[in-house]
Formats: C-alpha cells, sequence, structure tokens
C-alpha cells in the first residue's frame, strides 16, 4: 500500500485495470513499466497519479458527496429511523468505477486525500471529499447545455430571421446530429418504416349537412391535406405549407381535430403506396442507454442529448392555447429542418397533447405528419366521368340517425362528353407556383365513417388552492 506521499514510480498495468475504456487509452500510449501491483513487465502502464486525476474528474464531475446529516424533511424522518445516508464509501466507488482490486483502490483514495483533502482545524469543519467516511452517488445526467442551446434556438427564432438564420440552422444540427441513429429502451429503431399494411387516420369536421355533403361527393381529395397556399400554420407546418396531419389511431384522429358538440367527424384510413419513413419523436422519451464508461466524453455526451430530448419531446407535444399560435414557430422550424437535412424522412410521429396514450393499445394518443413531398394523396380510381352523389335516408324506426348512402352515378360512354379529352379550364390553384405531389397514401374507401359528437369528456388535473389573510407585520393566516 502507498504511504501517505506516493512516490511518483508507482505504475499500473493494463493487467489490474478493469475498466474497457481506460484500458484502451492505456494501450494506445504503450508506456512500458513495471506493475507496483502485479509485477509484470510487458503490458502497456499508467502512472497511479495520472489515473487518480483522471478519476477525479469524473467524480467531480458525475458524482455527489453526499451529507452526512439529514437536513429539512429528511431530518424528521431520521428521527422514527427511516433515513439513510445515500451513496457507497468513496473506496467501493473507486474500485466499482475503475475495476481494481480492494488495494488499488485504498491507495488512489489515499493519494487523492492527500491532494485535495484540508488539513487541521479545516478538515473539521466539513467532510473531506475523499476521507474513507466520504460516500458518493452519481449525479443525474446533466444537459443543461443542450437545453440552453434549445432556448438559443427559440430565442433566435423569435427574435431574429426565420429564413436563412445560420445561428438556428447551426443549432439544430448540432442538437439533432445522429437522432435517427438512436434506438428505443426495447431496441427499437427510432426511425419506423410504414409498408403498405400500415394506417393513418385523417378526419375533418363538418357543421352542417351542406358540408358533410361536399366531403362525402370529393372524396378522396377532400379527407387529403389541403392544397399548399389554402392551409394556415400548424404544430409543424407554416402557413401555405400543406402536409398531412393524421393519427395512428381513429380516436386520436377525432379528438385532435376538437370537433363541438353537435358537429359531424369524418374520418378515413390512409394506406402507404410505398414505404414512409417517419422519425418517432416519441420514442425518444424512452432511448436506450448503451453501457459506456465515465471516462469516455462522448459517451457521456449522449447520455445528455438523451435526457435533453425525454424533456423535449414533452415540450413539443404540449398543447398550444388560442392566441399562442406563435409557438408554433419553433417546431415548424423544426420540422422544416428534419426534412430538409434528412432527406430519407418522410415525417415524424409526436405525442397528442389531446389524447392519453394507452399501453393496451401502442398507437393511441399518437400524432403523425408527413412533410409535403410525402403528402400526395392518389386520385380515386373510379371510371372517368363518374360522380358521387350523397343520399340521406331513414333508417331503423327505433334509431334516431339517418342513413347516409353515397351513390356513384357512372355515365354512359354513349353519352360522354366529347371534350372530356380537353384541358381543363377550370380554376387554377391558388398557388400558382405548387409543385405537384408524386401520391404516397391511397384513401381506403371502404373505411370511411361518419360520427356525430354528442358528447365530449375531460380528464381534469385538480390545482392546489388556499386562502390566506395577511395582516401588516405579522405572518400570513391560512384558513
Amino acid at each position: 500500500m502507498i504511504e501517505e506521499n506516493l512516490p511518483e514510480s508507482m505504475y499500473i498495468c493494463t493487467n489490474c485495470i478493469g475498466e474497457k475504456f481506460l484500458k484502451n487509452e492505456i494501450n494506445k500510449l504503450n508506456l512500458i513499466e513495471k506493475c507496483s501491483y502485479c509485477g509484470t513487465t510487458d503490458k502497456p502502464t499508467t502512472s497511479l497519479d495520472e489515473l487518480a486525476e483522471e478519476l477525479h474528474i469524473v467524480l467531480s464531475q458525475q458524482f455527489n458527496l453526499t451529507p452526512e446529516e439529514p437536513t429539512g424533511y429528511e431530518a424528521y424522518l431520521h428521527k422514527d429511523g427511516l433515513w439513510e445516508r445515500a451513496g457507497d464509501l468513496i473506496e467501493d466507488v473507486i474500485q466499482d468505477v475503475l475495476d481494481v482490486d480492494t488495494s488499488i483502490g485504498i491507495d488512489i483514495r489515499e493519494y487523492l486525500s492527500d491532494e485535495y483533502d484540508s488539513r487541521g482545524e479545516d478538515s473539521l469543519m466539513a467532510l473531506q471529499p475523499y476521507s474513507s467516511e466520504a460516500q458518493y452517488q452519481v449525479k443525474p445526467i446533466d444537459s443543461v447545455e443542450f437545453t440552453e442551446e434549445w432556448r438559443a434556438f427559440k430565442s433566435s427564432i423569435h427574435s431574429e430571421a426565420r429564413f436563412f438564420n445560420n445561428n438556428a440552422a447551426t443549432s439544430l444540427k448540432w442538437l439533432f446530429n445522429g437522432i435517427s441513429e438512436l434506438n428505443s429502451a426495447s431496441g427499437e429503431p427510432v426511425v419506423r418504416v410504414y409498408s403498405k399494411d400500415g394506417e393513418f387516420f385523417r378526419s375533418r369536421v363538418a357543421l352542417t349537412d351542406k358540408n358533410l355533403v361536399g366531403i362525402l361527393e370529393n372524396l378522396p381529395g377532400s379527407l387529403g391535406p389541403p392544397p399548399s397556399g389554402r392551409v394556415s400554420a400548424g404544430r409543424m407546418n407554416a402557413d401555405g405549407i400543406s402536409v398531412f396531419y393524421g393519427g395512428l389511431d381513429k380516436s386520436t384522429c377525432i379528438a385532435e381535430v376538437r370537433a363541438p358538440v353537435g358537429s359531424t367527424v369524418i374520418t378515413g384510413c390512409f394506406k402507404p403506396i410505398r414505404d414512409v419513413r417517419v422519425l418517432d419523436l416519441s420514442l425518444l422519451q424512452k432511448c436506450r442507454i448503451e453501457e459506456g464508461s465515465y471516462f469516455d466524453k462522448l459517451h457521456i455526451e449522449k447520455l445528455s442529448r438523451i435526457s435533453f430530448l425525454e424533456a423535449l419531446i414533452s415540450e413539443l407535444s404540449a398543447p398550444i392555447l388560442p392566441g399562442r399560435e406563435a409557438d408554433y414557430v419553433p417546431t415548424q422550424v423544426l420540422a422544416e429542418y428534419l426534412a430538409s437535412a434528412h432527406e430519407n424522412l418522410d415525417g415524424l410521429v409526436f405525442n397528442s397533447s389531446q389524447v392519453d396514450k394507452s399501453d393496451d393499445k401502442p398507437n393511441s394518443g399518437k400524432n403523425i405528419v408527413l412533410f409535403q413531398r410525402a403528402s400526395g394523396v392518389a386520385k380515386s380510381d373510379r371510371p372517368k366521368g363518374a360522380t358521387s352523389k350523397v343520399r340521406f335516408g331513414s333508417g331503423h324506426p327505433e334509431e334516431d340517425l339517418e342513413k347516409i348512402r353515397i351513390v356513384e352515378k357512372i355515365r354512359n360512354s354513349k353519352t360522354s362528353n366529347p371534350f372530356s379529352g380537353l384541358p381543363s379550364m377550370g380554376r387554377a390553384s391558388n398557388n400558382e407556383f405548387a409543385i405537384p405531389r408524386e401520391p404516397t397514401l391511397r384513401l381506403d374507401l371502404e373505411s370511411v365513417e361518419v360520427d356525430d359528437i354528442a358528447g365530449i369528456n375531460y380528464r381534469e388535473k385538480k390545482r392546489p388552492l388556499t386562502r390566506h389573510k395577511e395582516y401588516e407585520n405579522q405572518k400570513p393566516k391560512e384558513y
């Protein structure tokens, strides 16, 4: 064992250190000295003081020295014998972090105590970080650097130029670097691929029978995303940029359109024509944290990034109140960035702000947005010249709802329009610069359903409310 003043000639070889990252770093340096513990002379080594200093940095940045005595509410628990000091003894922590034998752990602690612990009267004032009684526990993952970068990005977007904003672009690139390569805790990639059996639901609200007829007679286009130039800004799109908003299940989709009681909701299921790749933001809240080293800065940065993303996704899914539409701007820019920087991504899946997720139904409470390039809907395959007509009829006597029948009127070829083959002279799109979208989705006409909204259920979270009287020169009284 090393005495109080450790000689600089103390060395530890890679045979005596089990921590893989450190072993690799020591092997790269290839310093060959006689190991002071096992005596080997043919293995790469590091000096004990250098190893101890590296450990000191790790303990300072990633561990907390726990207090000897309870404070605050914990003091009351201590009186009842319900408090126990958190953490592990410093020598046990050293051995676990470095994966070394007890003798090495003791020597390293004594070296660090000589270097960093106070002496004399000062040592009696407070627990010293490397005394034999010191105990440590791992700090929560620190994502402050990422959080501050996200705040700087939002500030830049709101107060500076939104377009051609180099600061914002740099922030997003740094924040979301390598995001598509992450996996969830269950090993599921955060980039999900929906093939032809995928299902995306989309709803529209009809406030009158005339609205209802107009939607049903003009399927599938009436249920798809609106034309470019005729769409208002949303959570993931700027004003005039048409994207496909939908839900992964019908209930979520109906809740998201916020239909008033007495209105009617028309919902249809869209299926991908080709593989659709989407980044599932909801999976970022439970990313798998791979094993790594406390000494690997890249691994620590990855843990910080994941911690930041978990908090960020809650913010991205938070409801936006009327009059606060400007709060959409950061998520709009984020979506634009991901659409342009990751050309193999077609869209995003994110948690609904209107519906709670159900563990029994994996698709519940999830929304999907497909970027403009992937939001095209295939036209109907009905015969050319055919039209649809909606007819209402009475149902069963015990039922109070009218039946709805969609009748396709197919024009006889003998009486077809002689001008049907000529170019259309109808009204052009409101956006003369709109680029036609290659169809990515097809509406399953048999899936279309009509629901009258008869009531709405709310889930409340009660907030604490107390009343106080304040008297001058007296403490407030609660009653």
